[in-house]
């Protein structure tokens, strides 16, 4: 079942079917596991029989995975980084969706400098080109 129909992290699921009658199977599988293991779920955060959720801060849907709009539109609306500890935020958020960001390792080698100890922190021209590429 772990990884065929259903996908967990922590205390999280989702669960995956091709049709709703193989998805209220598979519900009934999850439901019946989690009584005989006194699991409780929070109504508040469960979502049944929907096509599209958000997990993990994802879009998940029947033709795969994307990055949530909203965290396309944070990372987007940020300001440039203003010193190395802010740099190194933005890069962690940028590595939280790096699968949708075809050669981002290459485009972020223009921060590293920044971040060594005794170095001035400047954002200059060429940071803020390879930033712009970075978030489309």
């Amino acid at each position: 079942m772990m990884g065929k129909e259903v996908e967990d992290y922590v205390d999280d699921l989702v669960l995956k079917s091709k049709n709703r009658g193989s998805h209220q199977d598979v519900l009934r599988k999850v439901l019946k596991r989690c009584r005989l293991y006194g699991l409780k779920m929070n109504p508040k955060k469960c979502a049944f029989g929907v096509s599209s959720c958000k997990f993990l801060g994802f879009q998940v849907h029947q033709r795969g995975i994307d990055v949530d709009p909203e965290k396309t539109r944070a990372i987007n609306s940020l300001a440039p980084p203003r010193n190395p500890k802010e740099l190194k935020s933005f890069m962690g958020r940028l590595s939280y969706i790096q699968r949708f960001i075809l050669g981002l390792a290459a485009m972020m080698n223009v921060f590293t400098p920044l971040l060594k100890k005794g170095k001035p922190y400047v954002w200059s021209k060429e940071c803020q080109e390879a930033s712009s590429k970075c978030n489309n």
